[in-house]
């Protein structure tokens, strides 16, 4: 609409940035299709007893938030989400290759690359931001593998280019 209304030449399009609700866990399979009509967005809350669970394992909240570095409700972070899902969905789990954000599923369907950058994930209660990784601590607590959720990068970062299919789209 943009491109059509201010008469921009496509070919002087460099680059496209993507911006999306943040805290969702959205199960992605491998070929990057959705795996669930309805997909847990930020406020959906069910995951009290996983968040429980893995608060037990780290030592309470305290710990979960001396390595995330994040106050808000905790069966919001998408961490809880996606256990919630292998324990609830297990059939659907099993297929999720990644656990992906809302804009990161816009900006795979035109790119076609799974990735994340720092910002979603830090809300995602995965990282570790002292150390500006995955934290091994919550990943293992919460016996969910890294390989379910995409390639980090700081969101500057270029991170592909605009497919065929969807630059014609």
């Amino acid at each position: 609409q943009i491109v059509k209304e201010r008469n921009i030449e496509r070919k002087n399009i460099a680059a496209i940035s993507f911006s999306g609700q943040m805290m969702c866990a959205i199960p992605i399979d491998n070929r990057g299709e959705l795996l669930l009509e309805k997909i847990p967005i930020w406020a959906d809350a069910r995951s009290t007893h996983q968040v429980k669970q893995l608060f037990e394992k780290i030592g309470g909240y305290e710990a979960f938030y001396d390595i995330t570095m994040q106050g808000h409700n905790p069966e919001l972070y998408p961490i809880f989400k996606a256990m919630w899902i292998r324990d609830n969905l297990n059939s659907v789990y099993k297929k999720t290759a990644k656990f992906i954000h809302s804009k990161e599923f816009i900006a795979l369907k035109m790119t076609g690359k799974f990735f994340t950058d720092y910002s979603d994930q830090g809300l995602g209660g995965t990282l570790d931001m002292k150390k500006h990784t995955w934290s091994d601590v919550i990943l293992n607590a919460a016996g969910i593998e890294q390989s379910k959720f995409p390639e980090l990068h700081e969101a500057i970062d270029l991170v592909g280019y605009l497919t065929a299919e969807a630059a014609i789209e």
